[in-house]
């Protein structure tokens, strides 16, 4: 049973964290302590896990709860990461694991759709009512050709596309082969392009061909 600590813990402005565990008999003693390799090893990827939190609850009440979560577990357990391996992953996976019970507990959106609250955030006034409008217009799309794809599709596409993440990374993140993730980004893609198209063709726009690169 862990102890209580307070906020000049590692979460900086975070609530009060579990101490850190006392060392097992195997552990090799370290030079600094527990709370200074967490805030050197885990606390760097703080604003990588809430942009990542962000993305899957849309709500930034929710991403903060999330992310405070994932470093509450991450500390209580910090003492099962293992120095040299890739910390971020091993946050991810915290993270991942985190938000999935919790849609479970709370029976939120069961079949892996995007929170209403996306509508907030696209409800953002622009100088310009025409864009606005179209902006709004495209976002529909976007949205719902997101919630076309299977919920690991999705989450594949937004690690490798929008956070920059390459295939080894989310396979290790994900714990599946390397030709899982290619396939399911693949896949993924091929949706949304299909999806979009059919968009981009009812307003005017068809996609341009190019045979290869121009000389």
């Amino acid at each position: 049973m862990h102890s209580t600590k307070a906020t000049t813990s590692p979460l900086g402005g975070y609530s009060s964290i579990p101490a850190a565990p006392s060392p097992t008999p195997n552990t090799t003693p370290n030079h600094d302590n527990e709370q200074e390799r967490f805030e050197r090893e885990a606390m760097p990827h703080r604003n990588y896990l809430y942009r990542v939190a962000l993305r899957l609850t849309w709500n930034s009440d929710e991403a903060e709860d999330l992310v405070q979560d994932t470093f509450l577990k991450a500390w209580r357990f910090f003492d099962k990461f293992q120095p040299g391996t890739n910390c971020r992953a091993w946050l991810f996976r915290i993270l991942r694991n985190s938000y999935a019970t919790s849609m479970v507990r709370t029976c939120r959106n069961p079949q892996g759709r995007l929170p209403e609250c996306f509508e907030e955030r696209r409800a953002s006034p622009q100088d310009n009512p025409e864009y606005q409008c179209c902006q709004r217009h495209f976002d529909d799309e976007v949205t719902r050709a997101l919630e076309s794809l299977p919920p690991a599709f999705r989450r594949m596409v937004l690690l490798c596309d929008v956070e920059g993440f390459h295939y080894e990374e989310i396979a290790h993140m994900e714990g599946c082969p390397i030709g899982t993730v290619r396939s399911r980004i693949h896949r993924g893609r091929k949706i949304l392009r299909e999806a979009l198209q059919v968009y981009a063709g009812q307003y005017g726009y068809h996609p341009v061909h190019f045979n290869g690169p121009v000389a």
